[in-house]
């Protein structure tokens, strides 16, 4: 994924990751249209050359691939489903989504008992062993931090 830059006619690709702000030159591929492809364009671009390989002087990229325009408003919709390499039509779901009634019946159930995340003691957020690094509270589990709870009381006076 890469946005276009065009500069005295020349294209150019920058890449649309956060380590690489290198302007990398580029060509289009032969089925593409140049007029087509404007600055600021949304494009899939494979990279062809590399320094490191022999006989290679510089990057150098093609362009495969027009995903959106700069003004679409679907732009990171499109640039996202262009990175996974999914379609950028949804499939076709049918007009007609009969509800079936398959004769279920509602029970209450209040009475049965539930588990939650919550613990029994809105306290267990004071045992270290429930925070993460950036302050976060875990849920404990049933009973844990009891034995914390007790070591770290003070004695009543």
């Amino acid at each position: 994924m890469a946005r276009v830059q065009k500069r005295e006619g020349r294209l150019a690709v920058v890449p649309d990751h956060p380590s690489i702000k290198n302007v990398i030159k580029a060509r289009i591929k032969n089925n593409l249209d140049e007029e087509s492809i404007a600055d600021g364009d949304w494009v899939v671009a494979r990279l062809v050359r590399h320094p490191l390989k022999a006989d290679d002087r510089a990057f150098f990229a093609q362009i495969d691939e027009l995903v959106a325009k700069s003004d679409d408003p679907a732009v990171p919709w499109r640039v996202t489903l262009a990175r996974h390499a999914l379609e950028q039509e949804c499939p076709d779901a049918g007009t007609d989504w009969p509800l079936l009634d398959e004769g279920l019946t509602r029970e209450d159930l209040t009475a049965t008992p539930f588990f939650t995340i919550d613990g029994e003691d809105p306290r267990y957020g004071r045992c270290p062993a429930h925070r993460t690094s950036r302050g976060r509270r875990l849920a404990p589990e049933r009973g844990h931090c009891r034995p914390y709870r007790l070591r770290s009381r003070r004695p009543r006076r």
